[in-house]
């Protein structure tokens, strides 16, 4: 059962069928990959998590893969074109523990597009979960791999 994609879907039903059309994302042909993308747009907020759904599906994917790379920007083009009112939503799979990394990064990344953040906004809004620990200096210095910002201890408060 995927509930916690299915979150504000009346059914698991309804889920099934939204997912259905959200791997279709995954068309070679672009054509096909836009209608998709209008389909899913029509069902608003709801598809959000689907397309998660989607995203965590499609991680077995090669990230070198051009076919994955079409989908990953097929999916972020929906979200776009959704906006803002799927910002809750992604702002949950952000920091959802139980969520795949691949999921957590494509929503931290759904959140900077759809706001259209530059890097100093990206910075502010981004929640650091994903960080680089080297150490310089004799000092372990932590970095955020999604918006490149060094974490100071007071970030993670």
């Amino acid at each position: 059962m995927h509930t916690p994609y299915r979150d504000g879907l009346e059914s698991e039903d309804e889920f099934d069928r939204m997912v259905d059309v959200a791997l279709n994302l995954f068309y070679k042909q672009k054509k096909r990959r836009d209608r998709v993308v209008d389909d899913l747009v029509r069902f608003g907020v709801k598809a959000v998590g689907p397309i998660l759904y989607a995203v965590e599906s499609g991680d077995r994917y090669d990230d070198d893969d051009d076919h994955y790379d079409n989908f990953l920007g097929s999916a972020m083009e929906t979200l776009k074109r959704i906006g803002k009112p799927a910002l809750p939503v992604l702002e949950r799979y952000v920091m959802e523990d139980g969520a795949n990394i691949s999921v957590n990064e494509f929503a931290q990344g759904a959140i900077f597009e759809i706001l259209d953040l530059d890097e100093e906004g990206r910075k502010e809004v981004c929640r650091h979960r994903m960080r680089l620990i080297e150490k310089v200096d004799g000092k372990n210095i932590q970095t955020c791999v999604m918006c490149s910002k060094v974490i100071e201890s007071e970030d993670l408060q």
